[in-house]
């Protein structure tokens, strides 16, 4: 159908060319396809003029149907990854809940003090305390889905540098070296902007619309982590699992 809710009002000559492209992804879906022609080679196709031709892209884009990468075009939007928010999770349950093998970059991995927000999170008052700052990129079929940055206490685990190589997973690091179990006892979403060091690792266009979630992680009483992630919405979704009823206010979100 030509017309859906979400894409704004359209004139009469929009809707040959919007209906002939919605006709196009859905072929080049179902052949397993990824990636759409180059702009040139479908304003050849349809004889149109590329303004009008991206134009129309856009409107597919907002629908959800299509997503642009900067400097590589446009690709067809597959089935979004659901994030989970739960007490107890991790990105590889994430993954393989959508029968996807995990990938993950680690980008860096420091140490640091915390200080101002972080100093209050991990309640060390005047305390001096270091932290691990890991930042990494998770993909999706080689696409980079979210960028995160993780601070960890290091008394608590010790060395974990030694064990965090790409692919692994934090959680059951924590786990299996460490006898930690993460809590997430509260997250918070709110919708941010890309900057430029954003965008080039995401591939986004500067200024595109991100997702951000912030979660407090806790190891019984004791606040272990605090984790910033940014997520490329056209790609995934967050999925907020709710406790039922009588699991107590710790799972408020």
């Amino acid at each position: 159908m030509a017309l859906s809710t979400g894409m704004g009002s359209r004139s009469i000559v929009d809707i040959p060319l919007l209906t002939r492209l919605e006709d196009l992804v859905v072929a080049l879906k179902n052949k397993g396809e990824q990636r759409l022609p180059s702009e040139a080679c479908l304003a050849r196709q349809f004889g149109v003029d590329r303004f009008r031709l991206r134009r129309i892209l856009s409107m597919l884009g907002r629908d959800g149907r299509i997503y642009a990468i900067r400097n590589r075009g446009w690709f067809i939007q597959e089935d979004k990854l659901d994030f989970m928010v739960r007490r107890h999770t991790s990105y590889s349950a994430s993954m393989k809940e959508a029968r996807t093998a995990p990938h993950q970059l680690v980008r860096s991995i420091d140490m640091i003090n915390a200080h101002g927000h972080l100093a209050d999170f991990f309640a060390v008052g005047d305390q001096a305390l270091l932290l691990w700052v890991i930042d990494y990129v998770r993909f999706r079929d080689n696409l980079p889905l979210s960028l995160s940055r993780v601070h960890l206490r290091c008394d608590l685990t010790p060395r974990l540098n030694l064990f965090l190589q790409d692919d692994a997973s934090l959680y059951q690091a924590l786990l299996a070296h460490y006898k930690l179990v993460p809590e997430r006892r509260r997250t918070y979403c709110e919708a941010v902007a890309a900057d430029d060091e954003t965008a080039s690792v995401l591939c986004v266009a500067q200024g595109a619309p991100l997702l951000k979630t912030t979660g407090l992680v806790y190891h019984g009483q004791t606040p272990l982590e605090y984790t910033v992630t940014l997520i490329r919405p056209e790609l995934c979704r967050i999925r907020f699992d709710m406790p039922s009823e009588g699991t107590g206010v710790e799972e408020s979100l």
